[in-house]
């Protein structure tokens, strides 16, 4: 059951990031705390995969909203991602103004992603 759980638990990280590497960070962090279960009590392994599919989402969410990439703001419809500063805002704004009038200019979309890159290799400075 936990192998289930955690496929579909995984796929739908790679279906949200469209990247394995997170699932393969967390899958990583699911086989070590698998290696540290023989070191606990019987009773204790099913808190030890509860606490590691918990360890799991947490950690796939603070990476991924924490330092998203330009597609994750365009696909971010609900606005989970906040804007990082003022010029995030402004890119923010553009992206959400071209999805609400439908015309997406694919020239004027490499722009902005240009944008954000540059503005997230300076903050990162």
């Amino acid at each position: 059951c936990y192998a289930t759980a955690l496929g579909l638990l995984f796929g739908a990280i790679f279906v949200r990031y469209n990247s394995i590497i997170p699932s393969i960070l967390c899958h990583i962090f699911f086989n070590l705390t698998s290696f540290f279960i023989t070191e606990v009590p019987e009773f204790s392994i099913l808190y030890l995969y509860i606490i590691s599919i918990a360890v799991i989402i947490l950690f796939s969410y603070r990476i991924f909203v924490r330092y998203p990439v330009f597609y994750d703001i365009f696909y971010d419809f609900d606005s989970v991602i906040p804007p990082f500063n003022d010029r995030e805002k402004q890119i923010v704004a553009r992206i959400r103004e071209m999805q609400k009038t439908g015309d997406a200019d694919p020239e004027e979309l490499l722009n902005l992603n240009e944008d954000w890159e540059e503005n997230r290799r300076k903050t990162k400075k």
